[in-house]
Formats: C-alpha cells, structure tokens, sequence
C-alpha cells in the first residue's frame, strides 16, 4: 500500500519515460505497485505544509541595457522546497507555467541536490545508482501551452524507506525569451499534472507557493507597447494608489514593485519619457 501511494502523482511520466529508459527494468521501481499497472489507490489527504519557492523570485532587466534577456537568449531559475518540522519527502512533481508569447521551457539543467540527501542505495530518479552521470529527466513539457510537469522519486522499495527533511533545490530549469514584456512563471496546483509533493508513506503535503516574476521591458513602458508614452502614463492614472489587496492593481504597472502604483512609478515613466525599444 505504501509503495502505492507514494508514487502516484509520478504515473503520467513515469510510466511513458521511465518505460523507455531502462529503469523499469531494472527493478528499481515496482511497476505492480503503479496504479497503470494494477488496482486502484486510496486518496491522498493533506497532512503536513510546506512550501515550493523559485528564484530568484525577480528576473528584472531593462531590453536595452541588460542583453543577457533579449529575445534568445537563456537563463535559469531554481525551484526550491522548504519542509515544516516533522515533514518528510519521497516524491514530488512541480507543474510550473508561464505565458509561451515571452519565454519557451528549454530543459532541465539540474536536479537540484535535496532528494539526493536519501539514503537509499538507488538514489532518485534523477540520480540513479548515486552516479551523477546515470540519470533520467523525468518532464512533460508543452510550450504551446506554458507549462511543465517535472518529477523525481527516491528509488526505494524498503517498506521503511525513509523521506528526505529540511529544505533545499529541487531542480534548476532553463528558460529561452522569446519576446519582449514581462510574465510569471508560477508553481501551479491545477491542471492535468498539478504540483504534488508526497511523502515516504504516500501521504500529500499541503503547500504553499510563490512565483518569479520576468520583465525585459525597457524600463518605464507599462504597456509593453516598446515606447515609453501617453499610454503609459494614463495605465498608470487608472490603477493610481491601488496595492495588491486593493484597487485595479497589476505588477505590470508597479514599475519599482513596491505594492503601490504612486508617484515613484510615475517617476520613473517621466524619467524615461519618450524611450523606445531598440
């Protein structure tokens, strides 16, 4: 029952990727244990918090003077988990998404070093065996669409198999720009392939999630139109003194991203008055 539990969230990818990659084969997965492949599973009840992060949580850079985040090129984010006392981790898939008009998935760079604090002979999926060269990029992507489901699992059938606690990165994953304004990528909870972290007895940990956020507008265009104008100052007229509990509120428009459109913002459009996008 426990192994049945503890790797449900991971049946959409594992069964299509692992299949093919040998690992099934290797015994390190009990495939009887997957629900594909035999009965049904209880539900999963929350039981402790934790909480998913990216960062930086910021990824700010004006077009014109920072062209590290013109359009192709690449950077990267990390996605980290802290865990509450008490909490322990087996599995987990993170869905991230974004708007696809500004940036594409380009990969998985690295799975990040938390789950490899396991104590298990087989490592993870993403560290198999323990060799750092032997492993399996366990994604579902689809940049038409702006999301990625990513996954690891510790490779343990021990029934006192043991989670890994604390907190730490997960995994690091690479980002092409494809266009120019601004997007959040977000750790989502919906969708086919929702963000799920689970525990060694299969139990889901209820979470808490934050967001990076992505800007490459030249610095005072609120309407990403690529000049800085009328237009933008009349966006920021309309949300005037609004704040994120309050009023028409948008991140686009808090330009020195202090939670309140107000005379800083209005500031740094007159400062960049009639700048156009190269």
């Amino acid at each position: 029952m426990r192994g049945r539990k503890r790797i449900i969230s991971l049946v959409a990818v594992l069964s299509v990727i692992l299949v093919f990659s040998g690992v099934f084969a290797s015994g390190l997965v009990d495939v009887s244990k997957l629900s594909l492949f035999g009965g049904g599973v209880e539900p999963l009840s929350p039981q402790v918090e934790a909480t998913v992060t990216i960062t930086p949580a910021t990824v700010v850079g004006d077009y014109e003077y920072s062209p590290e985040y013109n359009i192709g090129n690449n950077f990267t984010v990390d996605v980290n988990v802290e865990l509450a006392v008490g909490a322990n981790l087996f599995t987990w898939q993170v869905n991230l998404t974004w708007n696809p008009a500004i940036l594409n998935f380009s990969l998985v760079q690295e799975y990040g070093p938390f789950l490899r604090g396991t104590d298990s002979p087989n490592g993870t999926s993403g560290w198999i065996n323990r060799n750092p060269a032997t492993y399996v990029t366990i994604a579902v992507v689809n940049n038409t669409a702006g999301y990625a489901a990513i996954a690891e699992t510790i490779l343990d059938k021990r029934p006192d198999a043991a989670g890994v606690t604390g907190s730490g990165r997960v995994v690091s994953v690479n980002f092409t720009v494809v266009d120019y304004g601004w997007t959040e990528i977000q750790v989502s909870s919906l969708g086919r392939l929702p963000t799920t972290l689970l525990n060694n007895t299969g139990g889901a940990l209820e979470f808490t999630s934050g967001i990076c956020w992505f800007d490459n507008r030249i610095t005072g265009d609120v309407d990403s139109d690529g000049i800085v104008f009328l237009s933008d100052a009349s966006e920021l007229r309309t949300r005037w003194l609004s704040t994120p509990t309050s009023g028409p509120y948008a991140r686009s428009a808090d330009l020195d991203l202090d939670n309140l459109i107000f005379l800083s913002d209005a500031s740094i459009v007159r400062s960049n008055w009639l700048r156009t996008r190269p």
